[in-house]
Parts: structure tokens; sequence; C-alpha cells
């Protein structure tokens, strides 16, 4: 049951070869005086032992599995509550303080990395294309590029080729200006091919050069 291998300062559970200074062949578990609240470590010295729920690490706060922190068999890792990287207060599900460091990094293949994001009715992913060093946000459920900066610095909505500083890409396309949340002006190619400069107010529409009025549109 247990073995001391006094020359290599090593002891063993259920093993008569520790490979490490503790070695257990089977189940390690710690607990307070409620066995609710405890930690499980399964391994062994051939292969990997797995609870009835297919983990390798089991810890569990409370009473609930469904609170518990997991590691399964095949290395994936679930945590009930906040995970929180360089913080020991996480105030959401995963929270990452990289002080004055990058604060992640995130890798792919030599063609691509991307950070998904998905909810029921999308799936939107941020990528990095090392083909041609475009950085894009798309929408793959509804397969719409929302925005590109490609590797020239020019900004693209709705295009993933933008071809100057800033394109816009959009049947009858619009750009307008806002106050508070109202749209005060807008800039815009209508159906009809025409360049509508609209200011919506009954203000004026001033142009200027070198800080000076030069013509002015009143409402009349």
């Amino acid at each position: 049951i247990l073995h001391i291998d006094t020359s290599n300062a090593r002891v063993g559970i259920l093993t008569t070869s520790p490979s490490d200074a503790l070695h257990v062949f089977g189940v390690i578990r710690t607990h307070t005086s409620s066995t609710s609240k405890y930690i499980r470590v399964f391994g062994g010295n051939s292969g990997n032992f797995l609870d009835s729920y297919g983990n390798s690490l089991f810890i569990r706060p409370g009473g609930s599995t469904a609170n518990a922190t997991q590691l399964d068999g095949s290395g994936n890792l679930f945590v009930a509550g906040n995970l929180g990287v360089g913080t020991t207060s996480p105030s959401t599900k995963l929270e990452v303080n990289g002080g004055a460091d990058a604060i992640a990094k995130i890798t792919g293949t030599s063609t691509a990395a991307r950070l998904d994001l998905a909810t029921t009715n999308h799936h939107v992913f941020m990528q990095l294309i090392e083909s041609d060093g475009r950085f894009r946000i798309y929408d793959q459920t509804a397969a719409n590029e929302y925005l590109t900066i490609s590797n020239a610095g020019n900004v693209g909505i709705g295009t993933s080729s933008p071809s100057e500083v800033l394109t816009l890409d959009d049947t009858d396309p619009k750009l307008a200006l806002r106050d508070a949340g109202t749209e005060r002006a807008f800039l815009q190619v209508d159906s009809s091919n025409n360049f509508v400069i609209n200011n919506k107010s009954i203000s004026n529409m001033i142009f200027e050069t070198s800080d000076t009025e030069r013509m002015r549109i009143n409402s009349s």
C-alpha cells in the first residue's frame, strides 16, 4: 500500500516504483469537514484515470456538481464561476488584466487567426488574414463583412477591398452625422446616382476655407 524509496526520497501509494516525490496510483481527494466541498485528482502511473463524468481534475467548492471546476480527459477546462487572469476579483465570466503587457495573444495557422463571438442567431468573428495583412469583422451567419482594415490602413464598410482611406459600399450609401442621437446632416448617393448633401435642420449650410466663411446657403 505504502512504499518509501529512501534512496531517491520518494513516496509511493499503491505503487512500488514512485517516479516523483509523491506518486499516487489512483484518486487523490482533499476535503473539509463537509464532504460536499472537495478536490479530487484522478490519475495513475499507466494511462489516465477519469471519474464518472470523464474528468481528470474535479474541484467542488459547494454542494452542487454544476458549480464545480472540471478538467476532462481531453484537456478541456470548465469553470462554473468567473475566471480571472492577472486579477483575483474577476467581475465577468472572463477578466484579463495584463498590466503594462499585452492583454491577450491569439495565434492560428499561417493563413489566419481569429476571435469568435457567437450568439443564438449569429456567429461573428474578428480575423487577421496572413495572405494580405487584412483585418476584418465578419458575420459568418449572414455572410456579411461589417468592417475591413487593409494592410495599407484603408477602412472599408461593406467591402473587403477598400481603395481609399474610408470606403463605404452599400446600396444608396449614406453617411449620417448625428448630434446626441439625432441625425443633423448626411452625405448620400441616392438611387438615381445623385450626390446629396443634406442639412436636415433649418440652419445655414456654410462653406469655409482657412477658417473663414466664403459662402452661405440659408434656409431660403
